[in-house]
């Protein structure tokens, strides 16, 4: 039995109450109409013991300022029983089963605060999240020896496994996998493996209250109606409407219909250590990983396209008198399927004894051919259709898919002391300049349309450059290349036998090497779970067994 659970506080100070301003600026305010209200004063700017002249007060900013107060938090109970057993035996030798019962429950929960959910916050509103999920599941596998000390089949092992599971919110599924890993001869393991999956929606997904959201987005209806007379979706949008601002108000949320996403995985590979070489170790895996039904959003951008020119998700869109975009839906769904395709190889060799010690290097790779989606969008006729994207070797600006990436450890080892040299690697990526992340990029001063905007930074060293024909980019393939970086890391330690204890000092990123910079990333400028924060990291560790 298990049992967990985390409880969330959270603080926010310095936010605005919408309500009380609006009472501050009112007449009630200013008669004594309104009790405890505070005349606001917004020309004057602030007065805050600085002696500048201003007409914003103290006591102004208290009435109008508040702090929220937000909870969360879930929790996990779980049940599982397991049995073991050897069935019988084969020639072979003997047969394996394993089965089990698992019963699990998981619930969340966020209250956001009171002003937060009455949307009267200069922050974000969002709704309140309450959800609760439980599942059954009985599952079974079975290992069978088929083959044993034969000639070209010293060992050839079947394992087949079944899990079955039943949730309260979506009904089951069954998932199966089937393995076979085979030794020709001493040095060589073959293996493979066909495996079924799923992933059920999470209370997030399934039960998140609405919030809003603030995307950059172009709303194809610029101009109007009269303006856009092959796009049916924008009649009634009065003449001349230019959108204001480049953030557009959208609300985002749960969807209690989800389906589970589903997979297919297939897995091939081998593990290599020839007798004549001894020390040296290769392992390679090729992968293939298939998920259909992913859960994700349509998109607001594919929400305003596919309604200005298919009058699709219309309405999701709720449009002002002058035509301005008041709110957009963009809700989860099962909205696409994705691929992932790649190999994993582990190189590794360790040196003979010398005078100074051991020597080993290991060198750990990872190359990926493909990271693709099919997901909603329009087509180049303005007609909803299914899009694919693979997205590897792009950077998307908070989300770096390298082609390559590798670790490269020199270790040295004598007596009680031990030390490494790691580099890490990362492969460089291209950054899309197209039409919707031009707003992202800065003209020089001055520039006029043709200019090149897209050859920025020491970073870039190739690609088509993008320009600005007639005042606005040409958005055809065009792109900039983030280069490659590698990072040194550095360890030292020592071994006190006495105390069995091991102390040990390091400096990671040791040549202070800083990520490539991205011109479209939200926040920072690279993705910071794939590079490292700008700087070096020393760290001292002790270590003791008792």
């Amino acid at each position: 039995y298990v049992y967990g659970r985390n409880d969330l506080n959270q603080v926010t100070e310095g936010l605005v109450n919408l309500q009380r301003v609006s009472d501050a600026l009112s007449d009630g305010c200013i008669t004594g109409a309104i009790a405890g209200c505070v005349p606001l004063n917004v020309f004057g700017g602030a007065n805050l013991g600085t002696n500048l002249g201003g007409t914003i007060t103290q006591p102004m900013l208290d009435y109008i300022l508040f702090t929220a107060q937000d909870s969360g938090g879930n929790d996990l109970r779980n049940y599982t029983g397991n049995i073991t057993s050897e069935l019988f035996d084969l020639p072979a030798g003997p047969v394996g089963f394993a089965a089990g019962y698992e019963w699990r429950q998981t619930t969340g929960f966020d209250r956001p605060d009171a002003i937060i959910q009455t949307g009267q916050t200069s922050g974000n509103a969002r709704q309140p999240t309450n959800g609760k999920i439980k599942v059954k599941e009985f599952y079974a596998e079975i290992a069978v020896p088929i083959l044993s000390g034969m000639t070209g089949a010293e060992r050839l092992d079947l394992s087949i496994s079944s899990r079955r599971s039943d949730y309260d919110t979506f009904g089951t599924t069954t998932n199966s996998k089937v393995g076979l890993e085979w030794q020709p001869f001493g040095d060589l393991l073959v293996r493979g493996t066909v495996a079924e999956g799923f992933r059920a929606p999470s209370i997030i997904q399934a039960f998140r209250g609405q919030a809003d959201s603030f995307p950059t987005l172009t709303d194809p209806c610029n101009g109007g109606a009269a303006a856009n007379p092959n796009l049916p979706g924008c009649a009634g949008v009065p003449a001349g409407y230019q959108q204001a601002n480049p953030q557009i108000r959208i609300t985002v949320g749960s969807n209690p219909n989800l389906i589970p996403e589903t997979s297919d995985s297939y897995t091939f590979g081998f593990i290599y250590s020839p007798s004549w070489v001894d020390g040296l170790d290769l392992t390679v895996d090729l992968y293939q990983i298939e998920l259909d039904n992913t859960i994700g959003a349509i998109g607001a951008n594919v929400i305003l396209q596919g309604c200005a020119s298919s009058l699709v998700f219309c309405n999701l869109i709720q449009r002002g008198p002058a035509g301005q975009v008041l709110d957009l839906l963009n809700g989860g769904v099962n909205a696409g399927s994705a691929k992932v395709k790649g190999v994993d190889f582990l190189l590794s060799y360790t040196f003979p004894e010398t005078d100074f010690g051991y020597f080993k290097a290991v060198w750990d790779g990872a190359y990926q051919d493909e990271n693709s989606v099919v997901n909603f969008g329009v087509d180049a006729n303005g007609n909803l259709a299914g899009v694919y994207q693979n997205f590897i070797g792009t950077n998307q600006g908070d989300f770096a898919l390298a082609r390559w990436k590798s670790n490269m450890d020199l270790n040295w080892s004598y007596g009680d002391w031990d030390a490494t040299w790691g580099m890490r690697y990362i492969h460089g990526q291209r950054e899309a300049c197209d039409a919707q992340s031009y707003g992202q990029y800065t003209l020089p001063p001055g520039a006029a349309n043709g200019t090149p905007y897209c050859n920025l930074g020491p970073d870039n060293t190739g690609g088509t450059d993008a320009t600005l024909p007639g005042g606005g980019p040409d958005g055809v393939n065009d792109f900039r290349k983030l280069g490659s970086v590698t990072y040194h890391d550095v360890q030292l330690s020592y071994h006190v036998s006495d105390w069995d204890t091991r102390f040990t000092f390091g400096v990671n990123n040791i040549t202070d090497k800083g990520p490539p910079m991205s011109q479209t990333a939200f926040a920072n400028s690279f993705d910071s779970t794939v590079y490292e924060v700008p700087g070096r990291f020393p760290y001292i560790r002790v270590t003791t067994d008792f």
